[in-house]
């Protein structure tokens, strides 16, 4: 009898013991996806701001371009009209 109180102590302990390591593995879990949730967040702000700066550099150079564009027909008409 003393045997069987024993191993049903083992028991409960055991299963203590195992749902104190749940706990702590779900724990872990969830910081882990918060960490990672907030590392996607911060990589797609990082991209939107980089894709923002393209952008504003590219219609920039579109305008340079166009410029250039037309000063060069100018160019082209003032020669034309001597």
């Amino acid at each position: 009898m003393a045997l069987r109180l024993s191993e049903l102590q083992t028991q409960a302990q055991l299963r203590q013991e195992i749902d104190e390591s749940h706990k702590q593995v779900k724990a872990q879990q969830e910081s882990y996806l918060a960490e990672q949730s907030k590392r996607v967040a911060q990589t797609q702000l990082d991209v939107g701001q980089k894709v923002q700066k393209l952008l504003e550099t590219l219609g920039q150079e579109t305008k340079r371009r166009q410029g250039a564009e037309q000063q060069h027909r100018r160019g082209d008409y003032s020669r034309q009209a001597r």
